[in-house]
Order: structure tokens, then C-alpha cells, then sequence
């Protein structure tokens, strides 16, 4: 994925210069420069060999055409330009020079020389902002930053390298993401995402789990810190994440593959493997596409039933994207994503028996699959760019969880359906002195549906479903405006109608037959603003403050045996925040408050059911702060940390008691008690990330260290939900050797082999009766080797 992820750094126009101009661009990576001279002349720049990405080129000033740009750029560089089409150029490895190459950072390499404005961009703002000029925190992880082999960890490698977001850990595939301490809760259910999730332009959720996309052939993952209602509408309380893809090549057939076995101490072995095929099918179009399959081997034993290492975890999957320019500022983006994801037990073990054992009657399996389409139709002309998004995903999420009672092994089987359908249509100008607006419309339409059942169980006892369906249809706009050379002050809103119904379904008894006339349908409409100041009193030093609204809708949802409401949920945040960015150091650091009224929490019911409520109104203050250091060539130091401090400011109290069938005897169940502390908010998270590249020999070696400190956190809200969780360290270390076209590389995690504990949760049907933790996968080498053709 690292090497043919920068086979190509082609970039189409996004408003031409005329020639008479003449091209100015900073001294930078090879790629970032390639980017930025593309967009800057309206052609197409691909690096032929993924080994001169990291070059640092050489600065470019009044140059008449892209030709000349070139050769000023890679000037005693060792790399030349070649034009393969009338808008498209390929850098290319000299066959002889008179002078050995410099000694440059891999592929594998970070960014590690200076951001300045114009180099990155952040896609998910909607306006392509320079990052110099974004009056909001973000985070961006360049898809080389992964260390060899944790793309095929999917959300679980992100949450390494950015402390700011944090996860459940019930299994890939059914994991609930969180950004900036809003969490909801660790159960899932109806409730809406607290975060927006993008491949691309195509939104990939709207409520249920993360589908936990591998990260394989990504160029890059950006986290928009905070609420973002007025550009990305309801659900997007946290903030948002975008996977943005790497795009097809229209210049030329490239392969690459990537395979490797890991093995785990006190465990079985793994497995991965992935391939990505870029096919020019004319001058204008090419398809790309890439598959993937991997296998997570088991570190827990079932002692009960004496099977060794249950958890392991199967995901298949792949993605394609075929791009069409059919001339005059047209770009058609056809593509979609499928993944199927089977785990064959639980990742739980149980807190008092051996390290990594658990016992239990039954197999606790489950199986997330996921399937999504989009196109995206995109024009460009006279400093407009109009962007039309259509998307359609479905996900279907079946899990098993442990309901058994002494001499009665009982299954409770939970299904959940999501099909999601959105359309977005927006027109952006921007202008160089960073002033510009965006406009658009917004069609949502969702629905999920949840059933469940207990088999087998000796009493007759069926449990119903419900169904709930959200319509939206939106307008928004955000405008920005220069009160000066360095003053910006950006606002917009965001009008949304949302209509809302829902039912109980898979009725059979009298107490549900009730339920089942009890129907929910209603009309919302909210408004949600958005105002941010940002000012810049000297280059590369940008200060900001800004605020800005989300919301999630209502629903219904089954507890106690009836069908009941819970209300909307909607966060109001205020945020100050600076930045500074030079040559070999880049600093930022924000302080937000949030206010959050009727929190959703997907809790457990006083059957020890998943149902939702509304648990009362909260605040959290966070503080975080991150600095990139790049003392030498080839060195960078990463730092990164997050303080959070959440409360529950009118919690309730629901203590309800539940006579269950004779097999189950009496429970007592506490949902809401006396913890004010919002749930998987830990006070303190931080990371660290050490890398090295040279070159020795033939070899381009690069070395990178990482850590990452989780703090102490409680499961939910109340006695039983309050379990502590976290306060672990987990590190790792990987070397990669490229040798041409081949590379290959050992990456070993958890370094220390600590168990900790990343999650108290394994059945929420045995919560009061055992204690669970959820373990770090222990000790594990992988060996990696990778090929481009």
C-alpha cells in the first residue's frame, strides 16, 4: 500500500494560471511539490518511482511554463520530468548522473519538511482550506506514517498514532468511535453516531458501529476535531474522519502487493495480504482497485469448553475507483467499497481466571458485513468548483452474546440492519487572500432496524423489535470574509428538516402487541450556526476562535417490554486555538468547551437488554496539544496529547428490578447511578512517534518507534456500568529496508506484552455477575514484503 500509495501524486487543476504568470512553489517533498505545481499549472505530476517521493526539491520562482518548473524543481535532485500527454508529466529516477544521489528519507518516511500554505490541504473543511488558514483543530496522518502491516488493523492502527480518538473494543466491525471525549456509551444500538465517517465524498454511516475500514491504499486520514454541523450535518457531535483513497493513474498500468505473517506470543499466527492494480483504460479514464484479505489469529482460551484461542477474526474486502475527464473541467468518479468481517468468539477474557481465559457455554461469534457505492460528478470553471455526491451504503451486523444462567446455556442473538442513502450538491469559490463561500443541498434518508431473540431457553420468552426511518433534506452555506491581510472571519449555517418514524416489529405477546400500536412519527427542524475568527500575525502563526452546533434526532426503542421515545440530543462548542509552523518544528494546541443537552446512551434495560435513554445533560472541557519536531534530516519526533475532563451535570437515578423466568431468577440492575463521569472518556491520553530514514548502500531503510498512553476511563454510567477501564501503555517498533521495487520489513507491537484492560465489556447479559476485560493483543512480530510493478 506504502509504495504504490506514492506511485502516483497527480493532481488535476483547480484553476489554471496562465503562463504569463509564471510558477513559484516552496522548496518540499517530492510529492507535496508535485501536488502543489499540479494544482498551481492544471496538469497531471506522477512519480514513477516510489523511492524519489521523499527528495526535497529544490524551490521554484518565475517560471514561464510547467517544463521550466520542473527543471528548476528538480535541479542536482537526480530525478528528471518526462511529458507523457498534453497535461500530464512523470517524474522519473536519472539513468546516469556524474554525482551519487543525495541521501533522501524512503516512501515509508513522514512528511518531515516544512507545511507551508498551500502544501496541505484540508479536504474534509469542504473548500480545500490550507491548513495554515484552518481556524480549527485537525489532525492529519499521512498514509506512509502507518508502520508496516497496521493498515490491516483498520480503525484500531488510527487510534496509535492520534489520541484524540478513541474506540470501544467489542471486534472489528462493531466498535464505536469517539472524538474529543463525546461518548455516548460502550453498548450499540439505534442511537446516531457521535462521528462522521467519509471515504472520499461518500459519508460511510449515519448510526450503528464503525464499519472499520482496512486502511490499505489510502493517501491520507484527516480528523476534524469538534462539532461540524453546519458543513456535515446532524450525527457529527465529536467531529468527523475522511479516509481519502489514493486516486487512479490515468498515465500508465502500475501493481503492487503486500503480504505478511505475524506471530503472537501466547497466541495463533496471523496473516495479511492485499493487492492494488491501477489500469489506464484511455486517455481519459483509469480504474483502480485493491483486495485485501486478513487474519487476525486468537490469544483467548475458552477453558470451559477447552478451546484454545477463540477470538480470532476473519476480514475480507476490497475497493474500486474508476475516474473519467472527459475535457472542459469534467471529472466522474465511479467507485465502492465491500468488507466482510467474522469473528468466531468475543474478545473478552474474564477479569479473576488466568491471564487471556475466559469461560464460557457458548460461542459469542458475530459477522459485520458491508457493502457502499458513490458517485461524484465534479466541474471546474472560473474559480468555481461545483461538487455532486450520491452514495449508497448498507450494513448488516449479526452478534451473539453469553445470556447463560448455572445449568442453562442460553444464546441472545442481536441483529442489526442499516441502509443509508445520501445526496450532496455544493459550489465552493475560494479566493487567494483566503477569503470564499460554499452552498449546498443535502438529501439523507436511513433506515435501521434491530431484532432479537433468545435461543435456546427453556421458557417461552421471545423479545420484539423496532424500525426507525429518518428523513433529512438540508440547505447550507458558509461564507468567509478578509477584514484585513490577516484577519479572517468565517460564518454559516446549516437549515435541516428531518422526518422521523419508527415501530415495534416481531410482536407476540400481549405486552408487545400493545407495544406494537405504539408508533412514533413526528417533523424537526433545527438550525445550526457556525462563527470562527482566525488572524494571522506573522507567517506561519495562525490564532482562532471559533463555535459552532450539532444534533442527533430521536427515535423509539424497546425497554421494559414497551415501546418508549428518547429525545433529540445536541451539542453546543466553543474553541480557541493556535498554530505555528516552520521549517523544523510545527506547534498547536486548543482549548474547547462543549455543552451537551439530553445525552443518547445506548445502555442496558433492567433485563440487562440494550435499549436507549436519555441520561441527563453534560460538559466537557478538553485541552490537547501536539508538536512535530524535525531536529536533522531524516529524524521527526511527533507528540500529541489529550486532557479531558467530563461531567454528568443532572444525572438521574434509574434502579429497576426485573423478574426474569425461573432459569433467570431475580436481577437488579442500576443503569444511572451515582458517577458523574461521561462513559470511555479518559481524564488523559498521549502519543509519541519517533522515525528515522537514510539511505545505505542500495537500501533505503527507515526506522520508526510509537507509543501510546491510554488513561483510565469507566465503562458507562452507575455501579454496574462503572467499571474502570484503560490506564495501559502500548508500544510498538518497525524496520523497512527498499531495495527498488521490494521492501521488506519487521514491525513488532506491544513491546512490553501488557494485558491491560482496553474495554470492560464483553455480554452486556452478564454485566452484575462477572467481571470482563477486554486484553491487548499480546507480544506480535510480523514479518512484511512488499512489490510494485
Amino acid at each position: 500500500m506504502r509504495t504504490a500509495g506514492v506511485m502516483l501524486a497527480a493532481v488535476l487543476a483547480l484553476a489554471p494560471v496562465p503562463a504569463a504568470a509564471g510558477f513559484d512553489a516552496p522548496a518540499a517533498r517530492l510529492d507535496k511539490a508535485a501536488i502543489l505545481l499540479g494544482q498551481r499549472a492544471g496538469v497531471s505530476i506522477g512519480i514513477s518511482d516510489p523511492s524519489l517521493a521523499a527528495i526535497r526539491t529544490r524551490p521554484v520562482g518565475g517560471a514561464a511554463d510547467v517544463a521550466g518548473a520542473l527543471r528548476q524543481m528538480l535541479s542536482g535532485t537526480g530525478a528528471g520530468a518526462v511529458q507523457v500527454g498534453p497535461r500530464s508529466w512523470r517524474i522519473v529516477r536519472l539513468p546516469s548522473s556524474p554525482y551519487r544521489k543525495p541521501a533522501p528519507p524512503p516512501v515509508s518516511a513522514p512528511p518531515v519538511d516544512e507545511r507551508s500554505d498551500g502544501e496541505i490541504l484540508v479536504i474534509a473543511s469542504k473548500r480545500d482550506t490550507p491548513i495554515g488558514r484552518y481556524p480549527a483543530t485537525v489532525s492529519t496522518l499521512a498514509a506512509n506514517m502507518l508502520a508496516p502491516g497496521l493498515e490491516g488493523q483498520g480503525a484500531e492502527a488510527l487510534t496509535a498514532y492520534l489520541p484524540s480518538l478513541n474506540s470501544t473494543h467489542l471486534g472489528p466491525g462493531r466498535n464505536k468511535l469517539f472524538v474529543r471525549g463525546l461518548a455516548d456509551s460502550s453498548f450499540n444500538g439505534p442511537t446516531q453516531a457521535t462521528v462522521g465517517e467519509y471515504l472520499g465524498e461518500a459519508r460511510l454511516n449515519y448510526n450503528g458501529p464503525d464499519p472499520d475500514l482496512r486502511l490499505y491504499d489510502l493517501r491520507s486520514v484527516e480528523v476534524l476535531e469538534g462539532p461540524q454541523g453546519t458543513l456535515h450535518g446532524v450525527g457529527t457531535l465529536g467531529g468527523v474522519i475522511r479516509l481519502q483513497p489514493a486516486p487512479p493513474n490515468l498515465d500508465r498500468i502500475e501493481a503492487s502487493m503486500t503480504g505478511g505473517v505475524s506471530f503472537t506470543e501466547h497466541g495463533a499466527p496471523s496473516g495479511d495480504l492485499s493487492g492494488i492494480i491501477d489500469l489506464p483504460l484511455s486517455d481519459n479514464a483509469g480504474l483502480r482497485t485493491v483486495a485485501y484479505r486478513v487474519r487476525e489469529g486468537g490469544y483467548i482460551d475458552d477453558t470451559l469448553r477447552g478451546l484454545p484461542d477463540v477470538n480470532r477474526v476473519d476480514t475480507a474486502g476490497g475497493r474500486a475507483w474508476l475516474r473519467i475527464t472527459p475535457g472542459d473541467g469534467w471529472t466522474v468518479d465511479l467507485g465502492g467499497a465491500v468488507q466482510d468481517i467474522k469473528g468466531r468468539d468475543s474478545q473478552y477474557a474474564d477479569r479473576h481466571a488466568p491471564p487471556l481465559t475466559k469461560e464460557s457455554p457458548i460461542a459469542e461469534g458475530y459477522r459485520s458485513r458491508y457493502g457502499m457505492g458513490q458517485l461524484v460528478v465534479r466541474k471546474e470553471w472560473d474559480g468555481l468548483v461545483l461538487t455532486s455526491a450520491t452514495s449508497f451504503a448498507r450494513q448488516r451486523i449479526r452478534e451473539s452474546f453469553d445470556a447463560s444462567q448455572p445449568g442453562a446455556p442460553t444464546r441472545f442473538d442481536q441483529n442489526g440492519h442499516v441502509d443509508f442513502f445520501s445526496n450532496e450538491n455544493r459550489l465552493v469559490r475560494n479566493h487567494a487572500d483566503g477569503s470564499g463561500w460554499v452552498i449546498g443541498t443535502s438529501l439523507v434518508e436511513n433506515r435501521y432496524s434491530l431484532e432479537r431473540s433468545f435461543a435456546p431457553i427453556a421458557a417461552d420468552v421471545r423479545l420484539g423489535g423496532i424500525s426507525n426511518r429518518i428523513r433529512e433534506a438540508t440547505a447550507f452555506g458558509e461564507g468567509t470574509f478578509a477584514l484585513s491581510d490577516r484577519l479572517l472571519l468565517s460564518a454559516g449555517g446549516r437549515l435541516t428538516i428531518l422526518e422521523l418514524s419508527g415501530s415495534a416489529e416481531g410482536v407476540t405477546t400481549l405486552a408487545f402487541a400493545r407495544a406494537a400500536a405504539d408508533k412514533a412519527s413526528r417533523r424537526q427542524v433545527a438550525l445550526l450556526p457556525s462563527v470562527s475568527l482566525s488572524w494571522r500575525p506573522a507567517d506561519g502563526l495562525l490564532a482562532y476562535a471559533r463555535y459552532q452546533q450539532s444534533f442527533r434526532p430521536g427515535g423509539i426503542v424497546v425497554r421494559d417490554a414497551f415501546v418508549q421515545r428518547y429525545r433529540p440530543d445536541d451539542v453546543k462548542a466553543g474553541e480557541v486555538g493556535v498554530r505555528w509552523d516552520t521549517q523544523s518544528l510545527s506547534l498547536s494546541s486548543a482549548l474547547s468547551y462543549t455543552s451537551w443537552r439530553n445525552i443518547q446512551a445506548d445502555q442496558i434495560d433492567a433485563g440487562g437488554l440494550p435499549t436507549t435513554i436519555n441520561i441527563g445533560n453534560g460538559r466537557i472541557i478538553t485541552v490537547d496539544a501536539k508538536a512535530s519536531l524535525r531536529p536533522a534530516p531524516g529524524w521527526s519526533i511527533d507528540l500529541a496529547g489529550v486532557f479531558a475532563d467530563s461531567r454528568l451535570t443532572n444525572p438521574g437515578v434509574v434502579a429497576q428490578r426485573l423478574i426474569l423466568p425461573a432459569s433467570f431468577g431475580p436481577v437488579d440492575i442500576a443503569v444511572i447511578g451515582f458517577r458523574k463521569d461521561l462513559p470511555n472518556v479518559a481524564r488523559l491520553n498521549g502519543s509519541a512517534a519517533l522515525r528515522y530514514a537514510t539511505v545505505i548502500g542500495d537500501f533505503d531503510l527507515s526506522l520508526s518507534g510509537w507509543a501510546r498512553y491510554v488513561g483510565r476511563s469507566r465503562l458507562g454510567v452507575g455501579p454496574v456500568l462503572g467499571m474502570k477501564q484503560g490506564e495501559y501503555l502500548d508500544t510498538g517498533l518497525s524496520l523497512r529496508a527498499t531495495r527498488g521495487r521490494y521492501a521488506l520489513s519487521a514491525t513488532f507491537t506491544n513491546l512490553a506484552d501488557q494485558r491491560g484492560n482496553r474495554f470492560a465489556l464483553g455480554s452486556p447479559l452478564m454485566l452484575g455477575r462477572e467481571e470482563q476485560v477486554t486484553p491487548l493483543r499480546p507480544r506480535t512480530l510480523r514479518i512484511g514484503i512488499e512489490a510494485a510493478f
